[in-house]
């Protein structure tokens, strides 16, 4: 097996953060109003990223004998920190 090209991956990384969270954002400006109080603008963004990160591996786990559980906890981790950012820069 090939040694893993860091620059490549981290670029890889970047895009999958940068569409993940143009589309949640995208839901976001769809459903909520501007001037929404951060709970909700938070409660919805964190859902949809926790359904984003949260979920990206499941599959894996399943077909392929992953450990899920870290990839799970990271991805609630990760939907939370999305959910407060975009709740606090809301307009």
């Amino acid at each position: 097996r090939n040694a893993p090209n860091m620059a490549v991956n981290i670029i890889c990384t970047l895009a999958f953060f940068l569409i993940a969270n143009f589309t949640i954002g995208y839901l976001a400006g769809i459903a909520l109003d501007p001037g929404e109080d951060f709970m909700k603008v938070f409660r919805f963004v964190g859902t949809a990223g926790i359904l984003t990160y949260g979920t990206a591996n499941i599959l894996n786990g399943i077909w392929f004998g992953r450990k899920m559980v870290a990839d799970i906890i990271d991805g609630v981790a990760y939907g939370l920190i999305t959910g407060a950012v975009f709740a606090a820069m809301w307009p």
